[in-house]
């Protein structure tokens, strides 16, 4: 996927995640889904000013394979949009807002989370 501007209106995509020219100012191996941990996804931050504001770019991975791409301006409380990159492959148009995830559990145990996207549901456990 490449990232040539993170407004929602100039998504530009191929086969790799090009942040040159971002600076990553952080990693966790702790994704929360409100106060539920999230199995096997991390994420890493990378943010730069432009135009008097720093926009932010979220990359969030399951079992170290990129899932979904956030991004918007650090000094807004919610997301300007998302990506998905569901597990059997492609990517989605851009969505507006946050990332919505379903969380999967096995009993009481959380074991993955859902995305949905145009209609199908793409799972990762």
């Amino acid at each position: 996927m490449y990232i040539r501007n993170m407004f929602l209106d100039t998504l530009h995509t191929t086969q790799s995640l090009d942040l040159i020219g971002w600076e990553q100012y952080r990693t966790t191996d702790a994704v929360y889904d409100g106060t539920i941990l999230l199995p096997h996804v991390t994420g890493a931050f990378y943010r730069k000013p432009v135009a008097g504001r720093i926009e932010t770019c979220g990359v969030f991975s399951h079992r170290g394979v990129p899932a979904y791409v956030a991004w918007g301006y650090d000094d807004e409380e919610h997301c300007g949009a998302y990506v998905v990159l569901p597990p059997t492959g492609g990517i989605s148009a851009p969505i507006p807002g946050c990332p919505q995830r379903g969380i999967i559990y096995e009993d009481t145990r959380v074991v993955g989370f859902s995305m949905e996207v145009g209609g199908v549901m793409h799972t990762w456990q």
